[in-house]
């Protein structure tokens, strides 16, 4: 016999294969709620031994509709909940395996997606960077640096900005195939029009310049 938890999740995945954009929406926002703080193994549990299934149907989601909706960012919220997850390091792996990266970071190019999508999407590719060298290079293999330094040319709200130009600095830190890339970007921020993402930038680039050997110091193209 299925347990409580089990009998929930399959309840749940058929409401959502079967529901509206509205109903997904409801199922997303209550899951955000509910588990936003849950380690990797309480969601195994709250979940029922299925989170995985759940994951698979959110990511899947999203990647069909990131170009065609005007907002995504429960989308990310809910994927964060799993890829941040102590000890859930499963669930960053599925989630890279299907691509997940390359379609967060192109949610950064998209002009007519709004900020508080970007910023969701800047902080799940945070939670990304956090777990170590290889996967700082599947986002730099992605462009992550390019499109961090494109959104950090165009105006938006300071705390943004901030995590943005934190994450470059996270990307070019322990990170020696790729780190030339999160420099560039950090140095083509100084000549942008947008002053406050000149002087993110300027401060960004002294904690990496100070981070690093001499012979690796780098010059804008």
């Amino acid at each position: 016999m299925a347990s409580p938890a089990a009998s929930r999740l399959s309840s749940l995945l058929r409401e959502w294969d079967r529901g509206s954009k509205k109903v997904r929406m409801k199922i997303l926002a209550d899951f955000v709620a509910q588990c936003r703080s849950l380690t990797g193994p309480q969601l195994e549990k709250e979940l029922g031994n299925g989170a995985s299934l759940l994951l698979a149907r959110i990511t899947s989601w999203l990647r069909l509709s990131y170009a065609l909706d005007s907002s995504v960012a429960l989308q990310l919220r809910a994927i964060s909940v799993f890829v941040a997850a102590s000890s859930g390091q499963r669930f960053l792996a599925e989630f890279v395996e299907v691509s997940g990266v390359a379609t967060v970071v192109e949610i950064l190019s998209l002009k007519e997606l709004p900020t508080e999508d970007k910023h969701e999407a800047i902080r799940l590719l945070s939670s990304v960077a956090a777990a170590g060298r290889h996967f700082k290079e599947i986002i730099c293999k992605a462009e992550g640096p390019q499109r961090l330094q494109t959104f950090m040319q165009a105006v938006h709200p300071e705390h943004p900005l901030e995590e943005a130009r934190d994450l470059l600095v996270t990307l070019g830190r322990g990170n020696p195939a790729f780190s030339g890339r999160a420099h560039h970007a950090l140095l083509r921020l100084l000549r942008c029009e947008h002053a406050l993402s000149q002087r993110l930038a300027a401060a960004g680039l002294r904690a990496l310049v100070a981070a690093m050997p001499g012979s690796q110091h780098l010059h804008a193209d």
